[in-house]
């Protein structure tokens, strides 16, 4: 029967060691029998982290690890294990804050409005085409805005509907500048008509 594989006994040596219910550790250096965690031997009266080191010592002798080696690459290992890989549909979303506030003076029913927007995007690359339009951005709200009546402000459907014309014309603007939409949602953080 031809040797298995270190890399095999490996595996074994970590499943064993992890289904015993004890974390690896060396022996003591009289060569002691080592405890369980909770610091009883193990069923059958063999430690579980005996074991293990005694099916690491081939490997040890084959390639030149010692313990302290394995624990830090089985630790690397299960920390790889667990990430995540960012996937494209998986980003966070980013915003982009238009400062300072935008205050424009209402075509009718009041005399103006003051809000703060922000621009959300699922794309972090559009943030700098944002920030970098911002100026133009700002101008072409401040013309919706100043079309707008303050009695319809007022109210919640008025206030939604200039949002949603907002966020049209901010990807148009962003279209015609950039080729992409970049805008994907728009959020009134403050809003005050008078």
């Amino acid at each position: 029967m031809a040797p298995e594989p270190a890399t095999d006994r490996f595996a074994e040596t970590i499943a064993t060691g992890l289904a015993g219910g004890c974390a690896p550790t060396a022996m003591a250096p009289d060569g002691g029998t080592a405890t369980s965690h909770a610091g009883k031997p193990p069923r059958g009266g063999r430690s579980t982290a005996a074991g293990l080191e005694l099916r690491l010592r081939p490997m040890e002798a084959e390639t030149g690890m010692n313990m302290s080696r394995i624990l830090v690459l089985l630790s690397a290992l299960i920390l790889l294990s667990t990430s995540v890989p960012a996937e494209e549909g998986n980003t966070q979303p980013g915003y982009f804050e238009l400062k300072p506030s935008l205050v424009a003076n209402l075509a009718s029913g009041g005399k103006y409005i003051r809000c703060d927007i922000q621009f959300m995007t699922m794309n972090p690359e559009s943030l700098a085409a944002i920030e970098k339009h911002a100026p133009t951005l700002r101008h072409e709200l401040l013309m919706l805005m100043s079309d707008q009546d303050g009695g319809q402000l007022q109210t919640a459907d008025g206030k939604e509907n200039l949002r949603q014309e907002a966020i049209t014309l901010t990807r148009k603007v962003m279209q015609e500048l950039t080729g992409k939409s970049a805008v994907d949602d728009l959020f009134f953080t403050a809003f005050f008509v008078q």
